[in-house]
């Protein structure tokens, strides 16, 4: 399993409503002087306190154990001359706890003993002795630890610190993987109603939901996961504005219920907050998608000025759904020669007919077939591109609205190449009407259609 979120490792805690570092305000003094303070005063808790300040630092900055090991051997020290102090107690925890994580130490045991010494509610917002363990496990050992003990530790840990966001994520990443999505919902709702302006909870909430639609026939139909998952996308994004992230998944969710202009909102800010080649690209797609194709050409011919990296196949693939099929052959030709050995789908394979036919040009299209189908209504579409099906047949097979708006479009394509316009039209039209602006055939019928008007005129 691969953790999609970040977890935190240390423990960042809130004590007497302010973010405690240390015990004593002498953390300007070096080593050699505390432990000369220390030698002749052993007993004077506030150097004692400072020598643990002082390693804790250290390890901060080193992750070395021994400066670890150091930092407990003072704390512990401090607790006896001072005992039951907070703080103290909390800073011994966390020691142990990123010890245990980095496979310094192995008793779970011991570390349970620590995190059950502090109160119950410091004990509920810190990362459980049990999220420990599974990092542990996680990176340290050569084979993947087993699903149903991982997830045994997560629900052990969920109930001992019911308000730490990282061990839900976790929980969640489980579930996920193993698409319970009904019960990742139902643990994050829980999560959530214990912190609810939890961002990292809030997001995971709408990607859970996201995911449960994914998973569906066709992405699309299922219309209430994805108003849920615009609903904790939006409150995530009141408490994280600037996350590019989020907002990108908010945009998408938009795109899928046609709330196109509240889609294209969430692209703009996200190029506004962070101008890259990617941003300027997903900004592009969210200009298409609105019929915008004037503002996503004038948008692309301004990427390659921005940082980052951007493909030839993703800008062959945004020019050519812009409706500039000349400029998009120039980045496939690229992509050729750049990407020569890259793996081509039945989409590039059928994009590459299409301009070719198009342009009249000695671009070699055949070069990106055989097709290679991944799914079994991919094999639907190779069959009837490679005439071995008819287009009552894939017709039959185009169950729910994703798959006819595909089949509609390539039906469509059969005619315009064949010179039936007529036909080609009917079915052109037919991909219109589903509405489905997120996928490349919508775009394409469009654009083929204000072909076949040019030609009639």
């Amino acid at each position: 399993m691969k953790f999609k979120s970040i977890i935190a490792i240390t423990i960042v805690l809130l004590i007497n409503g302010c973010a405690s570092t240390s015990l004593t305000n002498n953390q300007t003094l070096q080593e050699a002087e505390l432990i000369s303070a220390f030698n002749k005063n052993p007993n004077d808790y506030i150097v004692v306190g400072a020598l643990g300040d002082f390693y804790k630092n250290q390890h901060q900055i080193t992750k070395n154990s021994i400066d670890a090991k150091k930092a407990i051997k003072y704390y512990k020290k401090f607790l006896a001359l001072q005992p039951n102090h907070l703080t103290a107690s909390v800073f011994l925890y966390d020691l142990h706890y990123q010890l245990h994580v980095a496979n310094n130490e192995k008793n779970l045991d011991k570390l349970k003993n620590y995190f059950t010494k502090l109160p119950k509610d410091i004990q509920e917002k810190i990362n459980p002795p049990e999220l420990a363990e599974i990092l542990r496990q996680y990176f340290n050992n050569k084979k993947e630890p087993e699903t149903q003990k991982i997830k045994k530790l997560a629900l052990s840990g969920v109930k001992n610190s019911p308000k730490s966001h990282s061990i839900y994520i976790i929980l969640y990443e489980i579930y996920n993987e193993n698409k319970s999505y009904t019960s990742a919902i139902a643990l994050l709702k829980q999560g959530v109603k214990l912190q609810p302006k939890n961002k990292y909870l809030l997001k995971a909430l709408g990607d859970a939901y996201s995911n449960k639609a994914n998973n569906g026939v066709c992405f699309l139909d299922d219309h209430k996961s994805w108003k849920n998952a615009i609903t904790y996308y939006s409150k995530a994004k009141k408490v994280d504005p600037d996350n590019t992230e989020l907002r990108s998944e908010l945009a998408f969710a938009y795109f899928t219920l046609n709330k196109l202009p509240l889609g294209l909102n969430e692209a703009q800010s996200i190029y506004r907050i962070n101008p890259t080649k990617q941003t300027a690209a997903d900004l592009a797609e969210a200009y298409i998608i609105n019929r915008k194709f004037d503002k996503s050409l004038e948008l692309l011919e301004k990427i390659n000025n921005l940082k980052g990296d951007i493909s030839y196949i993703t800008l062959a693939q945004l020019y050519f759904r812009s409706g500039n099929w000349e400029q998009s052959l120039k980045y496939y030709k690229k992509y050729d020669v750049n990407d020569a050995n890259d793996y081509h789908d039945i989409y590039d394979s059928i994009i590459a007919s299409v301009m070719s036919d198009f342009n009249r040009s000695s671009w070699p299209a055949e070069k990106y077939m055989p097709l290679n189908p991944e799914t079994p209504w991919q094999e639907k579409l190779v069959s009837f591109w490679t005439d071995k099906i008819t287009e009552k047949e894939l017709l039959n097979h185009a169950t729910d609205n994703c798959k006819r708006t595909e089949a509609n479009n390539y039906i469509g394509i059969k005619y315009y190449q064949k010179n039936n316009n007529k036909q080609a039209a009917k079915y052109f039209n037919s991909v219109l009407d589903q509405k489905i602006y997120l996928f490349i055939e919508d775009a394409l019928s469009l654009h083929l259609l204000d072909q076949i008007n040019k030609n009639n005129n």
